[in-house]
């Protein structure tokens, strides 16, 4: 049995997963990686796969020192005759498979959506996507052979709205989500249970990129999450503890997407120069990445009539530089400009 520590401090090993075979893809770093430690620790036999062998090989390593088992499968899972051979050597190793664990992605291109290449496109679809696609095409026949199984896909919380730059990858995670959806409830009667993760800003080698742009002090926490916070969420999701979940969509992201605006910042564009620092939302968050600045100022508008916790800022800088917005708009807490702070 793989040692709690391994996989992180605190967790209790509680065998949720004894007898279970698991697949894990994108397995060799990341998100995929602790997944595996920690399906290992309860009790699973975890197939790893990835498509970079020094890393799928390495996380096998760790697993067997730790007195677990697993076994290293290199496939590209965008790839159909990849994914027929991934499928038959688990197939082959183990005799069944219970928990899919459809988690390899990559960003793709970064670039306005005219600009972005159709091969780049393609590619970002068929890694993120089509490989999910494939896999439970394969697997969902014999998991009603087997009388159930679990299926996780790893969505993203861009997955759930747009980010402005990253067109094909915010379309591949939504798509994540409705496949998730349509196939719960196409086979929630087999007894396949269906569900997907969004993680939020988390901190993987894919990762590491985007926590340089946000403002860790506008996620609720406070912080970027790990890796081991979403394993954990993806054993809820593979145990019995979830038997009565599927179709869902699990968010992990520390309360980002609690928020109105995503806290990307923009350090070329002027800060609100009254306003205390984070008390005007032209001054916290610059603009509002990947969200129509319209609606934005619409809804925000909205929630300062209703809840008459919000002001306006009329000193016109917040018109002048954010014509779009009209005005800047105050958080509670705050004093700015002219209006002040609301008691």
């Amino acid at each position: 049995m793989v040692s709690t520590a391994t996989v992180s401090e605190g967790v209790l090993n509680m065998g949720r997963l004894d007898e279970k075979v698991a697949l894990i893809t994108g397995a060799g770093s990341g998100i995929g990686r602790a997944g595996a430690y920690l399906f290992a620790s309860e009790g699973a036999r975890v197939a790893v796969v990835d498509c970079v062998a020094t890393g799928g090989r390495e996380t096998v390593r760790s697993i067997e020192e730790s007195g677990g088992e697993a076994t290293f499968v290199e496939a590209d899972v965008s790839r159909a005759a990849d994914v027929e051979r991934m499928i038959s050597r688990v197939m082959d190793t183990y005799g069944r498979l219970d928990i899919l664990y459809n988690n390899a992605g990559i960003q793709g291109p970064v670039a306005p959506t005219a600009e972005v290449e159709e091969e780049d496109w393609d590619e970002t679809l068929n890694i993120n996507l089509k490989s999910a696609f494939l896999s439970c095409r394969r697997t969902i026949p014999l998991m009603l052979r087997q009388g159930g199984g679990v299926i996780i896909n790893t969505s993203s919380t861009m997955g759930l709205g747009g980010k402005a730059r990253i067109a094909p990858y915010c379309v591949s995670k939504a798509g994540i989500i409705v496949l998730t959806k349509t196939m719960a409830a196409e086979y929630a009667r087999q007894n396949i249970r269906v569900n997907c993760i969004c993680p939020g800003v988390i901190e993987t080698p894919m990762g590491r990129p985007s926590i340089a742009r946000v403002r860790m002090d506008l996620i609720p926490q406070g912080k970027a999450g790990q890796p081991e916070d979403v394993a954990r969420a993806a054993l809820y999701l593979a145990s019995d503890d979830a038997a009565y979940v599927t179709g869902t969509v699990l968010v992990v992201d520390g309360g980002w997407t609690a928020e109105v605006m995503l806290p990307f910042k923009d350090p070329a564009l002027p800060k609100c120069r009254r306003a205390a620092p984070g008390s005007c939302v032209a001054g916290m968050l610059e603009r509002p990445d990947g969200v129509e600045q319209a609606m934005a100022m619409g809804i925000l508008l909205a929630w300062a009539s209703l809840f008459a916790r919000h002001a306006l800022c009329t000193c016109g800088y917040c018109v002048g530089h954010y014509p779009a917005w009209g005005y800047g708009v105050i958080s509670p807490a705050s004093t700015c400009c002219l209006r002040g702070r609301i008691e």
